[in-house]
């Protein structure tokens, strides 16, 4: 860094808490992330770029009061970092950028007291970030111009963290006071332009960066969740990481339609008197809530049984097709035994509801049975 940059960033980040500090270096981090795409090869060193990743989501998902809990977790990516940063040689843009994922991470692991150490790791991340995208370029004199995008960008996160009094960057550009470098650029590019990037395997983390680029995160409990994969998993490779990933969204998708089924119980009350639904219709409702929370009991469960969710799936679908058959004959009674309007509209939206779970449960058996056991 140059003396005056070094000094200006100084004196900003003495006025920033850990977590700001944490997410302008991670910010820093990756907005050169393509550095590493354009130095590994997803067919020859998929470990490499796994790593990287691995370090880019927990930084930037990683709260300060996670630490503690993640100690570990922590630990052994940055040791893994370190080791896929190992194989890039001396100085080339791969590894500075992959050094400041790591200058990144260990800010999690410094105490608050350590004040000098915060200040410090922060500014190796921005400085190592700015070098690494000087180092794609071939002409010297682009070199100290990329280094004052990146290191611009950096202070312009600064400012913004402090005129708005501590608010998160997450929903803001990556790249604000200069277009996306072509240098860069060129190296997404080539990444996200393959048909591999597409794929089940590296899809997922494609469109984590994009989310990134165009302040528009990814919501944090998959990331959460992410970061808490065991190490074993991480090191056995992108493909069962994809595996996993793919069955977390299962999971979450899953969730969410019983949480909107519990609502759309609630907000129509189809049980109520006034509503005048013959008894059967009332008694498959109530085996259809049974079933759910049947399914609510295995997503809380540490590994769930796929057989007992498969025949949850059977009855669930038995108890849809009832109640498809009794809303067709809701329309009848509507005229003859004076079924409320609302109930039969109440219905519709209830019996919709059940199709989507039963959709998001048969997504997630699927991503299950493609976990090992």
């Amino acid at each position: 860094m140059t003396t005056n940059f070094k000094a200006d960033f100084i004196q900003a980040c003495s006025e920033l808490s850990k977590s700001e500090m944490l997410e302008i270096a991670s910010r820093s981090a990756l907005r050169v992330f393509p550095a590493i795409l354009a130095g590994v090869s997803t067919g020859n060193h998929p470990q490499i770029l796994l790593a990287a990743l691995r370090t880019l989501v927990t930084v930037t998902t990683t709260n300060d009061g996670d630490e503690n809990d993640n100690g570990q977790k922590i630990s052994n990516c940055l040791r893994d970092c370190a080791q896929a940063a190992s194989y890039f040689g001396a100085n080339t843009a791969a590894r500075l950028s992959m050094l400041s994922c790591i200058d990144s991470l260990e800010l999690l692991q410094l105490p608050d007291a350590n004040r000098e150490k915060q200040i410090e790791g922060t500014c190796f991340a921005v400085d190592h970030a700015a070098r690494s995208a000087a180092r794609l370029s071939n002409a010297p004199t682009r070199h100290q111009e990329l280094r004052s995008i990146l290191r611009g960008e950096a202070l312009s996160d600064m400012e913004r963290v402090m005129a708005s009094g501590g608010s998160s960057l997450k929903t803001v550009h990556l790249w604000c006071e200069s277009p996306f470098p072509p240098e860069l650029k060129s190296c997404w590019r080539k990444f996200s332009g393959s048909s591999y990037s597409h794929d089940g395997t590296w899809g997922f983390w494609r469109s984590w960066y994009l989310g990134h680029l165009d302040g528009h995160p990814f919501a944090r409990n998959i990331l959460t969740r992410i970061v808490q994969v065991d190490d074993v998993s991480w090191r056995k490779g992108p493909d069962e990481i994809a595996l996993q990933i793919r069955e977390l969204e299962a999971r979450i998708q899953l969730t969410n339609e019983l949480h909107t089924w519990d609502e759309t119980s609630a907000e129509f009350n189809l049980a109520k008197p006034g509503h005048n639904l013959p008894p059967e219709t009332l008694d498959d409702l109530s085996k259809f809530e049974d079933l759910t929370q049947d399914v609510e009991q295995e997503l809380n469960e540490e590994r769930a049984r796929i057989g007992l969710l498969n025949a949850i799936l059977v009855n669930l679908k038995k108890v849809q097709r009832e109640l498809g058959d009794l809303l067709e004959e809701s329309g009848k009674q509507l005229a003859v035994d004076g079924l409320k309007a609302g109930a039969t509209a109440g219905l519709v939206v209830v019996v919709s509801q059940a199709g989507k779970i039963i959709e998001a449960l048969e997504s997630w058996l699927q991503a299950l049975s493609g976990l090992p056991i």
